[in-house]
């Protein structure tokens, strides 16, 4: 592949993402993989001899790995709840909230008039959020490590700005659930009894052509997964089944989960325990605003370059909460 044509694909949405995580995974690379790998490989382990990135080539590479389009990429689970977007760094927007059917219906007369009754349209404006993060690479990782080590920490710093912002939204929808709400359930134990009711309330109110979802820890899916009636089973399920130690639905609705391992650096778990989502549908718009912007100094006399990631801002609004219910569990 021409120089020409390797820079430009670089410089692709996603695509410096992707060779990331392929290196740290010690995936087998594809020949343009290699090529970039080689690309990187050389200013890494020059920046690491010599303490100088006289282009900012490390920051160019980060800012091209946090595109606008990379950074609000929606996960599977956040699409399923929110419609997305972007908007510039200085815009703002807002959203039109569908208004309830409040049109009242009397006993009427030929001739005569009944009492008017009228729709509520309403305006919201977002809240924003603002993430930042900001790491030291010491030299000796990059001589030693060239572009693997290059990868590691592009990898690591999106999918810890990307949890982040998982832990935020799934902490606003749980905030917004609250005891004495028809989307609010508990349970002493995760029975059969307590998913029946979440999904009967997920199919009751889930939006036309949206496939509803059930969104838990790990635990809770393997706990729920051995409810379902064994008799029950396709080959296909028992198979998935064998195999995992999950299945795939309960009563026909997808099931989600989420490894308990996995928290933020503070120890926080991304998704709250004793918990059980059911979502039918949207509730609310998220949309990133700006782009992320990344710096890097080299400090000569701690041998090391510091690089700031910063610019993940995105706002929120919630529009519909019924379309989420969540489970409590003892």
């Amino acid at each position: 592949m021409a120089k020409l044509d390797l820079s430009e694909r670089m410089q692709q949405d996603g695509v410096m993402l992707d060779w990331a995580s392929r290196t740290k995974s010690n995936m087998a690379l594809t020949e343009e993989d290699k090529e970039i790998a080689e690309v990187v490989d050389a200013f890494a382990r020059t920046l690491g001899e010599s303490g100088k990135d006289v282009n900012h080539d490390l920051s160019a590479l980060f800012q091209r790995t946090f595109t606008e389009e990379v950074v609000s990429a929606p996960s599977e689970l956040i699409s399923a709840m929110f419609d997305e977007g972007s908007i510039g760094e200085f815009d703002d927007f807002y959203v039109n909230v569908e208004p309830k059917n409040t049109i009242q219906v009397h006993d009427g007369l030929v001739g005569g008039n009944v009492p008017a009754s009228y729709l509520e349209h309403r305006a919201l404006r977002p809240t924003y959020k603002s993430l930042q993060a900001e790491t030291y690479i010491p030299y000796s990782e990059l001589r030693r490590g060239g572009y693997r080590t290059v990868a590691n920490y592009l990898d690591k710093i999106n999918s810890a700005l990307e949890e982040a912002r998982i832990e935020f939204l799934f902490g606003i929808i749980d905030a917004a659930i609250t005891d004495g709400m028809e989307n609010y359930m508990s349970g002493t134990t995760l029975d059969a009894t307590a998913m029946d009711e979440l999904v009967l309330y997920v199919r009751d109110m889930e939006a036309s052509g949206v496939n509803p979802v059930l969104f838990m820890l790990n635990k809770y899916r393997q706990k729920a997964s051995k409810l379902e009636s064994g008799e029950r089973w396709t080959e296909a399920v028992k198979s998935i089944y064998n195999s995992t130690g999950f299945t795939e639905a309960y009563d026909g609705v997808k099931m989600l989960g989420y490894s308990g391992q996995k928290k933020l650096a503070n120890g926080s778990l991304i998704v709250p325990d004793k918990r059980v989502f059911g979502i039918a549908g949207k509730v609310g718009t998220a949309v990133t605003r700006g782009s992320t912007r990344v710096y890097q100094t080299e400090d000569n006399n701690r041998e090391q370059v510091h690089v700031k990631v910063a610019g993940f801002d995105f706002g929120y609004v919630i529009t519909d909460i019924s379309k989420v219910a969540k489970l409590v569990l003892a």
